[in-house]
């Protein structure tokens, strides 16, 4: 379990339900430029895993940096994200997480 970090172009819904993951939402017009995540799991996956799950589950690789100069990309998260449409609207948004400011 990895706790701190953050989150930049969008938060988490915040209602996670036993049968549902949380997803991406919409920040708020006044809000922060980083957010806080909730603590997260991180498993290894093979290259050919993780291109399998991407297409079928429609996810979206969310990138993970060291910090916000977004100079060192350590790796990406995959959130859950079914429609294209809203895939663009993230990776437009530039969403991203870092271990630190």
């Amino acid at each position: 379990m990895i706790k701190g970090l953050l989150i930049q172009g969008a938060v988490l819904d915040g209602e996670k339900k036993r049968s549902s993951r949380s997803k991406l939402a919409d920040c708020a017009p006044d809000g922060k430029a980083l957010s806080a995540l909730p603590p997260v799991w991180i498993t290894y996956e093979t290259q050919h895993q993780h291109q399998s799950q991407d297409q079928e589950s429609g996810n979206l690789e969310v990138p993970l940096y060291y910090n916000t100069s977004r100079e060192t990309l350590i790796s990406t998260l995959l959130f859950p994200c079914q429609e294209k449409k809203e895939r663009t609207k993230w990776i437009l948004a530039g969403v991203a997480i870092f271990v630190e400011e």
